[in-house]
């Protein structure tokens, strides 16, 4: 799993060569989605066919203007997922230094984070067993470093 600016450069551009699933996030707003549709036009550019580039939509409200339909009609490209916008909850899990998926396993973000899990390593064994607690998010990182 890395974690690249919004520029390519030679690093970027070989980590993306080597990946086989690129997960763009986004916000809900006008300038972050014409910088995505930007990205992703550029990753067609770049023929990378083995790349499974999914889009997800970091503070979703549901209240705004802009809904999901409108930006997939947007982008050109089915959303894989959302993540709620809950900044009093967000913001106490950084100020406390603890994981929210620590705090309240039943707040939605905990939901919409192990759905991206599931995406992610596509091991639907996650699912199937319905894991909780860390379990999920510690069997995701050690399939990742094997």
């Amino acid at each position: 799993m890395i974690d690249c600016c919004h520029q390519f450069d030679e690093i970027t551009l070989k980590a993306l060569e080597l990946s086989d699933i690129l997960v763009l996030v986004t916000a809900q707003s006008v300038p972050a989605l014409s910088n995505t549709k930007k990205m992703l036009e550029i990753l067609t550019l770049l023929e990378l066919k083995n790349l499974d580039i999914q889009v997800w939509v970091n503070f979703w409200d549901r209240q705004t203007e802009l809904a999901l339909s409108d930006i997939e009609g947007f982008l050109g490209k089915k959303v894989a997922g959302t993540i709620a916008c809950d900044y009093k909850q967000v913001g106490f899990s950084i100020n406390e230094g603890r994981p929210l998926v620590q705090e309240n396993r039943r707040h939605p973000i905990y939901a919409e984070l192990k759905q991206m899990a599931i995406n992610i390593s596509r091991d639907k064994t996650l699912e199937e067993n319905n894991e909780s607690g860390w379990k999920w998010l510690q069997r995701l990182w050690r399939k990742k470093e094997s």
